[in-house]
């Protein structure tokens, strides 16, 4: 990463996913990262660990305020009332609308209004399974009016009974009677 940081111009983000490599960015690491590479802006964290997320957010604000932390999920009424910045959001490509409200209800710092949303949001969420989460977006898009493809080897695609699970939870939240169809 810092070989990377020293030869680009562009502004980076760094991504914190022990589940997929088994290494865990650890907080001296971050900040010394921080401090030695100014095009280094930004941080997305997939630990889902609000511990390890709420001391990133505490120590990234003391050295470098406008330093942007996201989390790898939507769980934004946790995330940003701590430090968060947003997510990156699988979730927007299926609900936008729910999404969009939700962050924006964050950001204001409205969490009467945020917590409903959230409650969706995490229905969504609980549908996604770790190994088929490319399948679930492609099957969900799809539902939307949104085709994006088939998966690819290795992933599989969903089997009917998760279809029905995936469609059963859109509509129980009314994302496919509230959200805008196609692209």
């Amino acid at each position: 990463f810092i070989d990377i940081c020293g030869d680009s111009s562009l502004q980076l983000i760094c991504y914190n996913n022990i589940n997929a490599t088994q290494v865990e960015i650890s907080h001296g690491t971050l900040v010394q990262l921080i401090e030695r590479l100014p095009n280094f802006v930004g941080f997305k964290d997939a630990s889902f660990d609000m511990k390890y997320f709420t001391e990133v957010c505490r120590l990234t604000s003391e050295i470098s305020p406008d330093f942007s932390m996201f989390t790898g999920v939507e769980y934004l009424l946790p995330s940003m009332p701590v430090g968060g910045s947003g997510a990156f959001s699988g979730c927007a490509e299926v609900a936008p609308k729910l999404t969009i409200g939700l962050y924006d209800a964050c950001a204001r710092m409205d969490f009467g209004s945020a917590r409903p949303l959230q409650y969706k949001v995490s229905q969504l969420l609980s549908v996604r399974t770790n190994n088929q989460l490319c399948a679930y977006v492609k099957y969900a898009m799809e539902l939307m009016g949104r085709s994006v493809g088939e998966t690819r080897s290795p992933v599989l695609p969903l089997d009917s009974e998760v279809k029905d699970l995936v469609k059963g939870t859109l509509k129980s939240i009314g994302v496919l009677e509230e959200e805008p169809r196609g692209w």
